[in-house]
């Protein structure tokens, strides 16, 4: 649930795996048409590749969140290593946006383990999850995603996962703001 999110119609809109040279700007002028808020959680590889497109998202006052260096799932790395992925990929963060940005962390594929989890929260990650899947990441058809989403109980307080690496993810991007707009739900920062 997005916190301080009492009232009906905040929900959390997320896009994890980017940033994306061609995807991600167009998503950027998407949301800034309806001035909608997301947190686009970033892998350190990507971040590294287009630093001027983790500065776009950060200046044009979205948030950035950490979604560790190259995606590992949690039994492909020690713990060790899995944390180090994480830490990189915040100082790599932080370095590009010229500050130390709030520690958001969404484990690649919503990885929780006993051996990584308490002790990055020991060095002050909070780890977002997600209520709605768009399985944007399956579902290749852009009206098949689109009444996929729309299908979604919005009853505020939802945290949506979608990817920034995905054509039909744009496609669908202004569509579904309408919608929600619609309904009365507002995007907000976590």
């Amino acid at each position: 649930m997005v916190p301080g999110s009492s009232h009906l119609g905040n929900v959390g809109l997320t896009f994890d795996d980017g940033p994306h040279p061609e995807y991600t700007p167009r998503i950027l002028a998407t949301l800034d048409r309806f001035n909608a808020k997301a947190v686009f959680f970033l892998q350190g590889d990507q971040a590294e590749k287009h630093p001027e497109l983790v500065k776009q998202i950060f200046e044009t006052g979205h948030q950035l969140g950490n979604h560790a260096y190259n995606h590992p799932h949690l039994r492909e790395l020690s713990a060790t290593q899995y944390i180090a992925e994480v830490e990189n990929t915040q100082t790599l963060l932080d370095q590009i946006v010229g500050q130390s940005l709030p520690k958001l962390f969404r484990p690649p594929y919503g990885e929780l383990g006993f051996n990584v989890t308490p002790r990055l929260m020991v060095k002050g990650y909070r780890h977002i999850l997600w209520s709605h899947d768009s399985r944007d990441s399956f579902i290749k058809d852009a009206s098949e995603l689109t009444n996929h989403v729309k299908s979604f109980q919005m009853n505020g307080g939802e945290i949506l996962l979608f990817h920034d690496d995905y054509r039909r993810t744009v496609e669908i991007l202004n569509e579904l703001l309408l919608h929600w707009q619609e309904l009365g739900c507002r995007t907000v920062l976590i």
